[in-house]
């Protein structure tokens, strides 16, 4: 069985989502969803929910994650074969053309690429690729970025699983969510019920918002940190 970096790809289309642990994961603030690799989701769901906020808005059905195929004219597996790339706005920003990007969303592309440990395809040298991102460092570096989005500051005592608070499943129906959105709710001046529904998220907006923060009214891994911060203050 093949790997990239060491994350595997399946040896048939049909074995390819089970192998490369794909899950699809909708982008907090959009009606986009993509499937990556569960084990780095934070990593390019992260990415794509700041993207979407700094760069331009996200298309729904103009992004795109996992893919059983070979790099295109090549004979090796694609990074979205291993769940581990992402193509956002993909036909505004063809394959092989350049300055899709003005300069300054250029720089943010780059170091929303470093932060989650990606590399872009605007700056490959042989063909350009400017709506593509991927995860280029190995598994293990991977995983120890994907630990440090996930871990609370501080003392506080709730991680950031994969999938913000506030979205798809993550509103409080899975009991084991409730005690973290008690605490958001705490923190935010709104009833502690652990129930994640539309006036908590006006409050986290409202909270987001007065703190600079990108005010999708979801609990991820920008916002997680901040909160985690009041809420350790005594």
């Amino acid at each position: 069985m093949a790997d990239i970096n060491g994350f595997p790809v399946g040896a048939t289309e049909a074995t390819g989502r089970a192998v490369a642990r794909i899950e699809t994961f909708r982008v907090p603030g959009t009606g986009v969803r993509l499937p990556v690799c569960r084990d780095i989701a934070p990593l390019l769901i992260g990415l794509a929910r700041d993207f979407n906020v700094r760069v331009e808005p996200l298309q729904e059905g103009a992004c795109w994650g996992y893919a059983y195929r070979q790099v295109r004219g090549g004979a090796t597996p694609s990074f979205h074969a291993a769940g581990i790339a992402i193509d956002l706005n993909a036909p505004q920003h063809g394959l092989g053309r350049r300055g899709t990007f003005t300069p300054a969303q250029a720089e943010v592309c780059r170091e929303l690429a470093r932060t989650y440990g990606c590399r872009w395809g605007g700056d490959y040298q042989r063909r350009a690729d400017e709506m593509h991102f991927e995860v280029i460092v190995a598994r293990a570096r991977a995983l120890a970025l994907v630990a440090k989005l996930q871990a609370p500051v501080g003392d506080g005592p709730f991680p950031l699983a994969a999938g913000a608070y506030g979205s798809g499943a993550r509103d409080g129906r899975d009991p084991a969510d409730r005690p973290a959105i008690a605490h958001i709710q705490r923190t935010v001046g709104v009833t502690a019920d652990g129930r994640y529904g539309p006036l908590t998220q006006v409050a986290v907006r409202r909270w987001q918002a007065a703190r600079g923060l990108p005010a999708d009214g979801l609990v991820g891994p920008l916002t997680w940190p901040s909160l985690t911060r009041q809420m350790s203050t005594p």
